[in-house]
């Protein structure tokens, strides 16, 4: 309601409206509980747990290359969409400080809380690195086999606990081959390495590799084996530190090439990811 008073000065009339003081108190009540609201949300974030080094963080995420193509995700539905082939989709769990994530991503985690959002973008440098020509290298698609081998007493010992006698079989899990012992004494002990003609062989245990080979070739003293990779195969290959993965981008009848490379080298990534827990290590 408005109120009007009359004023007079020096013969004038002056009209004065007034607000009635009891309408302006719902606003000052509304502006309060709003300023109330917003420090008592900046509390909550201000008090509640950051991630830090040390800590082990559970996320959900999505990463997307530049063109927006999603590469993974923990998010089924989207995983779904992307036509990503996984068996299953669960959050990301790593502990940081540990190295079990891209430098890039990790340095965008600290700092968060329980429940945060956020997007990012990865340049190579702290993600996969750049691509490399020199990670590129071919191999021989024919391996050459002895016939026949010599293996140290105590080396088969190790690998059989029966003692060795002409005839019988050694057989050992990560060679897909049987070996038939031909002659032995005190040292050494002569092996033939059995293959046939046609024979399938897995040589993942023995060299890493991810496709079938087959043996074409049965010599007097060489056995010759043809490598059958498929684009995208891989190869592990350990070294001093950790493994080198190598997948195989060609080959011809003669060869196989290489690409030492992640698939992500040389690109950049953006992340959306979702924090869902924080556990802090125990003092």
């Amino acid at each position: 309601m408005v109120n009007k008073k009359i004023r007079q000065k020096k013969g004038i009339k002056i009209e004065v409206s007034t607000i009635n003081k009891s309408k302006k108190l719902p606003f000052i009540l509304f502006g309060a509980a709003i300023i109330l609201l917003l420090l008592v949300i900046l509390f909550v974030q201000i008090s509640k747990p950051k991630i830090a080094v040390g800590d082990t963080v559970t996320l959900d995420y999505t990463g997307y290359l530049d063109n927006g193509t999603v590469f993974d995700t923990s998010i089924q539905e989207i995983g779904v969409q992307a036509g990503i082939k996984r068996q299953t989709y669960e959050p990301l769990i790593f502990t940081i400080g540990q190295g079990q994530i891209v430098i890039g991503f990790e340095e965008q985690v600290i700092g968060l809380g329980k429940e945060d959002k956020k997007r990012f973008t990865v340049a190579p440098d702290k993600a996969y690195g750049q691509f490399r020509e020199e990670f590129i290298g071919g191999i021989s698609r024919m391996l050459n086999f002895t016939k026949y081998s010599y293996i140290s007493i105590d080396r088969y010992n190790q690998l059989s606990q029966d003692k060795p006698s002409v005839g019988s079989v050694l057989n050992v899990n990560y060679i897909p081959w049987d070996m038939k012992i031909l002659d032995f004494n005190e040292t050494i002990v002569k092996i033939e390495n059995v293959m046939n003609v046609g024979q399938k062989l897995d040589l993942s245990n023995l060299f890493g590799i991810q496709w079938e080979s087959v043996v074409i070739g049965v010599e007097d003293e060489f056995i010759l084996i043809k490598q059958n990779p498929k684009i995208g195969d891989i190869m592990i290959t350990p070294l001093q530190q950790g493994t080198r993965i190598a997948r195989v981008i060609n080959f011809n009848e003669t060869s196989i090439t290489l690409d030492s490379n992640h698939p992500l080298a040389g690109k950049t990534l953006t992340f959306e990811i979702n924090i869902k827990e924080i556990n802090k290590p125990e003092k």
